[in-house]
């Protein structure tokens, strides 16, 4: 791969990384009637919706949430590897735990600095905690393509 090319591969993984904390900081920075109805829209798709109970519809919700923290940080921590990976010349253990501790750390930050300064919002420790738990799980999501591709490559140049 020619310098260029390594550059642009470089801009873009890190582009997909801010663009990833954007849409985090976005949905952080609503307020809590906003987020709340973001959620409740994706829970009114439900088919069976007008035939849940209150307390069912209120669980569900709460689920609804908690898997769109999840899986946002799943993709920080999926994209922060690659761009790392990219960027720095490191084994692929060290590349993962920087890619980790950087989306954890993003967590704290979006959880205790947005959602404070957001109106009706409160930080909870539990979505750090679900937030931290996406991001290892993104990030060897991301290392298993790498790996599949190295290994495709390697058989395709040994033949």
């Amino acid at each position: 791969m020619n310098k260029s090319s390594k550059i642009i591969i470089t801009v873009f993984s890190w582009l997909a990384v801010f663009a990833t904390m954007a849409v985090i900081a976005r949905f952080s920075l609503q307020n809590s009637s906003d987020s709340s109805s973001t959620s409740e829209a994706l829970l009114k798709l439900i088919p069976f919706y007008d035939r849940l109970s209150p307390e069912a519809l209120d669980v569900i919700h709460l689920i609804i949430r908690k898997m769109a923290h999840f899986t946002i940080y799943a993709l920080l921590g999926f994209t922060s590897y690659n761009a790392f990976n990219v960027s720095i010349k490191l084994k692929c253990g060290f590349v993962y735990l920087i890619s980790v501790g950087f989306a954890s750390t993003y967590a704290i930050i979006d959880e205790f600095v947005f959602q404070a300064l957001s109106p009706g919002r409160a930080p909870m420790l539990l979505d750090v905690v679900i937030d931290t738990l996406g991001a290892p799980l993104g990030a060897l999501l991301m290392f298993l393509i790498i790996l599949i591709i190295k290994l495709i490559k390697n058989k395709e140049t040994s033949l």
